[in-house]
């Protein structure tokens, strides 16, 4: 069997260099491996759901993690996906529509990931609100019984 990471053929750089930086918005946690909760969230920013997130992680990692380790690394993920289009029928073509199928995917990924930071954040600040109202609402009662008092 040969090099498993065979060098990239010139005509295919800029595919890797858009792989490259896809990679690195999935490696949310700058390890330098795409891992089961990454992948998750990454697959419900680009599909929308819990269960197709999870068969999207499923499917990455039976196709890309040779090493069988639970987690894809860099190497993997760009050279797995170069190696698959190389082996596609149209040369001429493969190139060209391969950078721009992955650069459609880093852009959804990005608006994907944006939104559910949004998403997070419009959460926590409903929650912080709510916080507020709560702490707002004892200290009120807490004036009320010492009015009260005062009062008696």
């Amino acid at each position: 069997m040969g090099d498993p990471y065979p060098t990239i053929p010139y005509t295919w750089k800029a595919a890797a260099k858009s792989l490259q930086r896809t990679f690195k918005i999935l490696d949310a946690d700058e390890s330098g491996f795409i891992e089961e909760t990454e992948a998750l969230a990454a697959g419900r920013a680009l599909l929308g759901n819990a269960d197709q997130a999870k068969k999207y992680w499923e499917k990455m990692k039976d196709h890309m993690d040779q090493d069988k380790n639970g987690r894809i690394e860099e190497k993997e993920f760009v050279n797995v996906q170069i190696r698959f289009l190389m082996d596609q029928k149209d040369p001429v073509v493969k190139a060209t529509d391969a950078f721009a199928q992955f650069d459609a995917a880093f852009q959804k990924l990005q608006e994907g990931f944006t939104s559910a930071l949004v998403q997070q954040q419009g959460a926590a600040a409903e929650v912080q609100a709510e916080r507020d109202a709560e702490k707002a609402a004892r200290k009120a009662e807490v004036e009320a019984a010492k009015a009260a008092k005062a009062e008696s």
